[in-house]
């Protein structure tokens, strides 16, 4: 895969983040999660803008399947701790080995200030996530975590094991 594609793809990827989690988080009856989840929308936004100016393109298609994933993990869940978990923990994961994988590809160098800089607005913002959802109690319920689970193999089914483009 080329530097051109690859970018495109991670755009792809932060454009479904952006899309989903702007779109939803307004149904999430905890505050702090509405206020993270519309942060972290607001940051993957940034950093599908940045990595398209850095493709030479104005529009991307967002990724199919980090979209379903995401739109899944609001569903059923009105408290958004699914939505939490599948941020930090199933999809943003994913995208950030994808963006060290492209940032340690040969390149030239504004490709990968690019990726540093994504890189960094995503860590930011994943941090700031984390906060909102630091003091909440665990979830000792086997339906939610099986749900989880299911949110993880939903991404690895669709060739997204551990990066949203590398391992496809």
């Amino acid at each position: 895969m080329n530097s051109a594609s690859t970018t495109l793809e991670l755009a792809s990827a932060a454009e479904a983040i952006y899309k989903v989690l702007g779109r939803r988080a307004g149904e999430v009856n905890d505050d702090g999660y509405v206020v993270g989840l519309y942060e972290m929308s607001r940051a993957c936004g940034e950093a599908s803008l940045t990595l398209r100016e850095a493709a030479g393109v104005s529009t991307v298609t967002p990724n199919e399947a980090v979209a379903s994933v995401l739109d899944q993990s609001f569903d059923g869940d009105g408290s958004g701790a699914l939505a939490i978990y599948a941020t930090t923990m199933v999809v943003l994961p994913r995208l950030l080995v994808a963006l060290r994988d492209a940032r340690v590809a040969p390149t030239d160098s504004a490709s990968t200030e690019s990726l540093v800089e994504v890189s960094t607005t995503v860590v930011s913002a994943l941090r700031r996530l984390a906060q909102h959802a630091h003091d909440q109690d665990i979830y000792d319920d086997l339906e939610w975590q099986s749900a989880a689970r299911a949110l993880s193999k939903r991404l690895d089914d669709a060739g997204y094991a551990e990066s949203l483009v590398i391992s496809r």
